[in-house]
């Protein structure tokens, strides 16, 4: 983990030098929304699991690399809460259990503007799965992640964008080992931007 972290902390510097003038800009974003959870098995007689609502925050980089297409990135913190209900059988405690999700990621996009305020969006996450017990296979790998929306001048240097989006976490987890539960998040994002 410690070197996926100073990977893209050196994609981060790399872009800053490689970067010849001083279009760079940098965004802060909230987000909420809902969260499914996708499994590739099919237990019969286990128990049942539904993501309830969702909120993330992060710092957002932008890249331009010609005048309508961007690389985007930065880090979110991704939370939502997990519920586990047990599989109906006789004598046992049907009693829903409650877990927190907890993850940290990076998203690789490129960014396409177009009719002057609408973009789209899209690319790839690298996921690190910080939970202490969520209940579901550890989400730490690759996913990926699309989206649009519009972006709204409010000063001379500053927007606001508002961004629906949809991520799919774990479509290739680091640990084989477990189940195939993936986390897919749709929800709405406000990115405040210089």
């Amino acid at each position: 983990m410690i070197k996926l972290l100073a990977s893209v902390v050196l994609v981060f510097i790399a872009l800053n030098v490689y970067s010849q003038n001083n279009k760079n800009s940098y965004g802060l974003s909230i987000g909420s929304g809902e969260t499914g959870i996708y499994s590739s098995e099919q237990l019969m007689g286990g128990p049942g699991y539904e993501g309830l609502s969702t909120f993330e925050a992060g710092f957002n980089y932008y890249h331009p690399l010609n005048h309508t297409l961007y690389f985007e990135s930065g880090v979110y913190w991704h939370y939502n809460k997990i519920k586990e209900t047990p599989n109906f059988y006789p004598g046992i405690d049907l009693t829903p259990r409650y877990y927190n999700c907890n993850l940290l990621y990076v998203p690789l996009n490129l960014k396409v503007v177009f009719a002057r305020y609408f973009f789209i969006h899209g690319g790839f996450l690298l996921n690190v799965d910080i939970s202490q017990n969520s209940g579901i296979a550890n989400q730490t790998g690759f996913g990926t992640d699309l989206g649009f929306g519009v972006e709204i001048p409010i000063l001379k240097h500053y927007s606001i964008s508002i961004n629906p989006y949809l991520n799919i976490f774990g479509l290739y987890k680091f640990n084989r080992l477990g189940s195939g539960d993936s986390l897919l998040g749709d929800g709405i994002r406000i990115t405040f931007k210089k």
